[in-house]
């Protein structure tokens, strides 16, 4: 995976009634370069927005300095190289998560098992928690807002939040069963989570995932907000991932993909696309996916990624950096499912 630099604002609009074509922006290499593996996230320093930082799931993590223009290893020598996702908390520490998910059953097998949560201290990883606590795949770090000792993760042994800077982690629970494995989680502005997970893996893949939220962060509070339509066939999801409108925090997207029951991760297809405008109390579906309407699609029946679920995250904010997902099998570049990666 790629970054690719764009200077300006894009309102991302295509299900809401606009469209954009990405083509008709000039688009310049931001680097890093000659970094092996997928980069799934980037992390904009919040105190200084001209340095970045990039994780890689085979060669460690990268940093610029002037936005992009140049890149360097944070420390090559490192012997943590398979970072899976990278956050920033309030107080500015950077965290990295090893142990990559979201993959084919074939690639699955051949990636290296995480070893834990890190965070940079100068330029070494000083582990947090070991894969014993973490689980050997971690999803995504979500950091509260304003306080950096609350943060939490999500990944195979569930969603694990802490209160106390990581010294200690409690599991999730109330509506999610304690077996789930966790995809995805967010803090609103608020100090609410949300986050999505599944109960079953069905021959590799997800399938009957849900949506949950906790008012005010609480471990033990965690409710049900999975949405639902009557349009759909059924509520058999596959991977669910969130947007939440920093302008109006009541406004939420979910990306739902359709679950899969052959012995892949993810399935190509789009499913279904939702907001909400209060918080997660209900829910509107927008669109209802087809082999027609996935803009993802690969016209097959899986992929490594499906990036549609961070994909229309059609909030008017300013972009100046993109992730271009690079599609292995096909070698195409998917200028779509974008992640937002510059604050404000």
């Amino acid at each position: 995976m790629n970054m690719y630099k764009l200077t300006g604002a894009i309102a991302l609009a295509v299900v809401l009634g606009g469209e954009i074509n990405a083509q008709t922006y000039t688009w310049s290499p931001a680097g890093p370069v000659l970094s092996a593996g997928r980069s799934r996230n980037m992390v904009i320093d919040r105190l200084d927005n001209k340095v970045l930082y990039v994780g890689s799931v085979s060669s460690g993590i990268f940093k610029s300095t002037d936005s992009g223009t140049s890149w360097l290893p944070v420390n090559d020598q490192d012997t943590v190289r398979n970072i899976s996702y990278l956050a920033q908390s309030a107080d500015g520490t950077i965290y990295a998560s090893t142990g990559e998910g979201f993959l084919r059953a074939t690639a699955k097998s051949r990636s290296i098992p995480g070893t834990g949560l890190y965070k940079l201290s100068g330029n070494n990883l000083v582990q947090v928690k070991s894969s014993t606590v973490t689980g050997s795949v971690i999803n995504k770090i979500a950091c509260h807002p304003s306080n950096a000792s609350n943060f939490a993760i999500a990944g195979t042994l569930g969603l694990l939040i802490t209160t106390d800077g990581g010294n200690t982690f409690t599991q999730a629970s109330g509506a999610i069963p304690a077996t789930a494995t966790a995809m995805t989680v967010y803090y609103d502005n608020s100090g609410n989570i949300f986050a999505t997970a599944t109960s079953s893996l069905n021959s590799g893949g997800y399938i009957y995932s849900k949506v949950y939220k906790s008012v005010g962060g609480g471990a033990g509070d965690f409710v049900d907000i999975t949405p639902s339509s009557s349009e759909l066939p059924d509520m058999a999801y596959g991977r669910i991932e969130l947007g939440i409108a920093n302008s109006n925090n009541n406004t939420i997207y979910a990306s739902v993909a359709k679950s899969t029951t052959t012995n892949n991760i993810s399935s190509a297809t789009l499913y279904a696309f939702f907001v909400s405008k209060d918080a997660g109390s209900n829910w509107t579906l927008i669109l209802e996916g087809s082999p027609q309407l996935d803009p993802l699609s690969n016209g097959g029946s899986s992929a490594a990624e499906i990036m549609h679920i961070a994909l229309l995250l059609i909030l008017i904010i300013p972009i100046k950096y993109l992730l271009v997902v690079i599609n292995s099998t096909l070698g195409q570049k998917q200028q779509v499912g974008l992640k937002v990666l510059e604050h404000g």
